[in-house]
This record gives structure tokens, sequence and C-alpha cells, in this order.
């Protein structure tokens, strides 16, 4: 059986928001604050006795009251997450890229007639070296 992950909307939007720059995240936390803000800071329209609406004001009120303060921390942790995880991709990048040459499997240079440059690298003394059985293999002994 295969396993579902339940995840709630609070990680979701925190994974979605983290797949943008930083400063996305900052941007949207600024923008929830004060859109949500400015919502709460009004005052509710009056209603009738008897009408609906009043529940579906009070209970988006309360919604905004609450969403005013949570999605801008939401948003500000996906910032860090985007960040952190920005930050791991240099690293990896910098220790790969500061690799001897001698680590690195180079082929050799692409020519006209051989644009991959296979026939080169196939008769090198590399490709032709025995293996451990003692027989000599198309395959480089790395």
């Amino acid at each position: 059986m295969s396993s579902r992950r339940n995840d709630s909307a609070g990680v979701a939007i925190v994974e979605l928001t983290a797949l943008l720059p930083w400063w996305g995240g900052v941007m949207l936390a600024g923008a929830s604050y004060g859109a949500l803000h400015l919502y709460v800071s009004r005052p509710m329209s009056p209603v009738s006795p008897g009408d609906s609406t009043f529940l579906i004001q009070a209970m988006a009120r309360a919604l905004a009251i609450t969403g005013q303060y949570l999605l801008p921390v939401l948003f500000l942790i996906a910032a860090l997450t985007s960040v952190l995880r920005r930050r791991k991709r240099r690293q990896l990048l910098a220790g790969v890229s500061a690799w001897p040459e001698s680590h690195a499997h180079r082929w050799p240079a692409a020519s006209r007639h051989d644009p991959a440059g296979v026939s080169e690298f196939l008769g090198s003394e590399e490709c032709r070296r025995p293996d451990r059985s003692g027989r000599i293999s198309r395959v480089p002994n790395l």
C-alpha cells in the first residue's frame, strides 16, 4: 500500500513559498499582513435582524484576524528556508568545482567527424587496460 502525506495547509504554503527567492517570501509576508490588516480595521457593515450575512462576515473577520499574524510568519519561515537551501546549493557547487582535475572524468575533445569524441576515447590506453580477470575490456577502469 502506498503511503500518503497528510500535510497541513501551513506546510504546503511554506513549501511552495520556499521555491521562490527569499525576497519573494518577504514581500508576500508584507503584502498579506497589509491586506488582512486593512480588511480587519474596517468596521463591519450593518445588518438587519435575521440576516445570515452577519455570520459569514464574523467568520471571515475572525479568520482575517488570525491570518494577519499567521500568514506573515509562515511566509518568513519560507523565506528563511529559501535562504538556507540556496546557501546549501552554493556550498555543494563550490565543493564540486574545487575538485582537482584528476578526480574529474574527462572525455576527449570532439571533432567534426566524431562529434561526441567517442572513437578517440575508445582507442585510448585508459580503455585498453586489462580488468581483474585479465581480459581487455572496452570500458575504462576507474
